[in-house]
């Protein structure tokens, strides 16, 4: 419960960008979900 005090005075997104507003899907999609999925050697499939 000490975690929670501190984070929800973070704002109310888990992954915000730099200016604490959500990320652009398509932004998140190129940028991190597909490389990622392409190190790990998985096929493509949409973040959920």
């Amino acid at each position: 419960m000490a975690q929670k005090a501190i984070s929800s005075l973070a704002g109310n997104f888990v992954f915000p960008g730099s200016n604490q507003r959500p990320v652009a899907q398509e932004l998140f999609r190129q940028k991190v979900w597909e490389p990622v999925l392409k190190r790990l050697g998985a096929r493509y499939r949409p973040p959920y």
